[in-house]
């Protein structure tokens, strides 16, 4: 008998600067790096010694944790994940491992002609100007500017009850899982934070082809898409 459960915050992506694209990714991921009191190792033996995974990730419109679980064990699972939300360890050194990751992934993709097609389909559909035209977890002059202080700033920011959902399905009951959340429920103070408008460029008058020239490729990808 298993439990999954996830907090769903809104904003993700959408909240990010757009001249330091990818901060919300990274805050996402750092996330899953150690608490207060738990080092990176530690918070990993202790989540495997309960049989669970939890796990923090981003995406263009939210950040969400992600829980599994065994059901006997989901109050203690529970306070993992609320210890890894309240309490984030902003590790100097999985800072910096994140970084070069994401650098490094974002260089091979500079290979990947589905990334490419992706990306060059997006920004001709959003424009330029426009969040979601630019992946999230950004670009590598982005990645390479951001410092741990711009995801301590979007974290105090950005993570509020008032943009959070709680999603759970699986061998539990209602009153079991409310009485569990009400430690979390009574420290989660709201703040007041607004998602901005995506403004879509309307469609164009008539189909249009774009190439995205890769000298010598071996294969080729056709992406179609509108607004």
């Amino acid at each position: 008998p298993v439990v999954q459960y996830s907090i769903i915050l809104e904003g993700g992506h959408l909240l990010d600067d757009i001249n330091k694209p990818g901060v919300a990714s990274l805050t996402a991921t750092l996330m899953n790096e150690g608490t207060r009191n738990k080092t990176p190792e530690e918070l990993e033996d202790a989540i495997r010694l309960l049989g669970a995974n939890i796990s923090f990730y981003g995406s263009n419109e939210n950040i969400t944790m992600r829980v599994s679980t065994l059901a006997r064990n989901f109050e203690k699972t529970l306070s993992l994940a609320e210890e890894m939300l309240f309490e984030p360890r902003w590790d100097e050194e999985q800072f910096n491992l994140a970084k070069s990751r994401t650098v490094n992934n974002l260089k091979r993709n500079k290979a990947n002609p589905s990334y490419l097609a992706s990306n060059t389909l997006n920004k001709l559909i959003y424009g330029e100007n426009n969040i979601l035209s630019i992946e999230p977890v950004g670009t590598e002059a982005s990645v390479n500017a951001i410092i741990i202080d711009d995801l301590k700033s979007y974290y105090e920011k950005n993570f509020s009850p008032s943009l959070a959902r709680f999603i759970i399905v699986g061998n539990i009951d209602q009153a079991r899982v409310e009485t569990a959340l009400a430690s979390i429920n009574s420290k989660w103070q709201a703040k007041d934070v607004m998602i901005p408008d995506i403004k879509v460029p309307e469609p164009p008058e008539k189909s249009q082809i774009y190439f995205v020239d890769i000298p010598d490729a071996k294969q080729s990808v056709i992406s179609i898409g509108c607004p």
